[in-house]
């Protein structure tokens, strides 16, 4: 098995290599496999990563929230906290630069949403398995965030398809994803 840290790196150098009109077209497909996903779910709250980087895109995923009505929170980081808190947006919100250069939302939005009132947390990573196992980026901000939440929330990675391996070693403080969506699936990692 290959060590976290050595797979997080080889994993993140291919997905920066992707070339960018290649990026947004797979990003276009796994936004219409979340389409597909958001349809028969009970889903009122969605707390969702701003893309950065060579991540998927989220930008057609938070337009297509809005335009279902559902109430749309994205992360404002703080660093000396290490910590993240859930911000409601509304549409064509402003964005500022952030901790470590990720986009949040100016701070003229203030109103937070509680994380144990979320229904899903849509969150990015650099490596996903079958089992809904995650190698994020080595701070632990969404580990931290998703133990806040409550049990039932629906969590879920978006990811290229080579992101995603068959197992990846897990630690005890890492949460476990119920869903990872790629351009080619939707991948259910909920037990029974």
């Amino acid at each position: 098995m290959i060590e976290k840290n050595i797979l997080r790196k080889q994993i993140l150098a291919a997905r920066d290599e992707l070339d960018q009109n290649k990026r947004k077209f797979l990003s276009e497909k796994i936004f219409q496999q979340f389409s597909i996903f958001l349809e028969d779910k009970k889903i009122d709250t969605v707390y969702v990563y701003l893309h950065f980087g060579s991540e998927v895109e989220t930008t057609a995923i938070i337009n297509h929230l809005f335009d279902c009505s559902k109430t749309v929170a994205v992360p404002r980081t703080d660093r000396l906290k290490k910590s993240m808190n859930a911000v409601i947006v509304g549409k064509n919100f402003k964005t500022v630069s952030g901790a470590y250069g990720i986009s949040e939302p100016d701070h003229s939005f203030t109103e937070l949403l509680e994380p144990s009132d979320i229904d899903c947390v849509i969150l990015p990573g650099a490596v996903f398995d079958r089992h809904g196992g995650r190698i994020g980026y080595g701070g632990g901000y969404y580990d931290i965030f998703l133990n806040k939440c409550r049990e039932n929330i629906v969590t879920v990675g978006m990811a290229f398809s080579f992101q995603v391996k068959e197992h990846i070693v897990q630690e005890e403080h890492d949460v476990r994803l119920k869903y990872v969506i790629t351009e080619n699936e939707i991948l259910s990692c909920v037990k029974g």
